[in-house]
């Protein structure tokens, strides 16, 4: 495993975009990406699906999906589905799917495995390549980190998360300071030794 562009952050930005939804102020991570890939409508970002897990996750990303308005407008689907539109382009959309995983769920590597690999079938029946997708694992629980790298150990599956800038005197991300997107490479082949409950 190798982490690249950890000097100076990750340049490119993706199509796709799969991130986690903390809880509270860890939040920030998640939007981050978003803003990242996004870029103020000039980045590649066309679809991102937010992995949330349970009431207070879906809740910041609700929350945190309709601070970006002031990227553009959104229109709200639902409460699970968002687009929000470039202000300055009307012709470039960002489609935002939640996903939720209620506890227990959000604390077994398996579902959030399936999950993403879902969200991946998904993706492809839209046309969308798995190389045009990127995954953040920064935000969510441990569990739901581990099955998001577990599902895209594939080498045509991209692992990001948000490097922070600085840290606090106890070690912790200084959530003042911003976070760069950094690629991490991850080749190996996973196989189940028993399919996922």
């Amino acid at each position: 495993m190798t982490v690249e562009g950890a000097e100076c952050g990750l340049k490119a930005t993706f199509p796709g975009l799969i991130v986690i939804a903390s809880p509270g102020k860890g939040i920030s991570s998640a939007r981050g990406a978003i803003e990242h890939h996004w870029s103020g409508g000039i980045g590649n970002l066309k679809y991102c699906w937010i992995i949330c897990g349970g009431k207070e996750s879906l809740k910041n990303a609700r929350e945190m999906v309709k601070g970006l308005s002031g990227k553009g407008q959104w229109i709200d689907n639902n409460e699970m589905e968002y687009i929000l539109s470039d202000h300055q382009n009307s012709d470039r959309q960002l489609c935002l799917f939640l996903r939720n995983l209620e506890p227990p769920n959000n604390d077994d590597p398996n579902e959030t495995f399936k999950l993403v690999n879902s969200i991946y079938e998904e993706a492809e029946s839209e046309g969308i390549a798995s190389e045009e997708i990127i995954a953040d694992y920064t935000g969510g629980t441990k569990s739901m980190t581990a099955g998001m790298v577990l599902a895209c150990a594939d080498p045509d599956r991209l692992l990001a998360f948000m490097r922070p800038e600085a840290y606090t005197s106890d070690g912790y991300a200084d959530l003042t300071k911003p976070s760069i997107a950094t690629e991490v490479k991850v080749n190996f082949q996973v196989k189940a030794a028993k399919p996922p409950r």
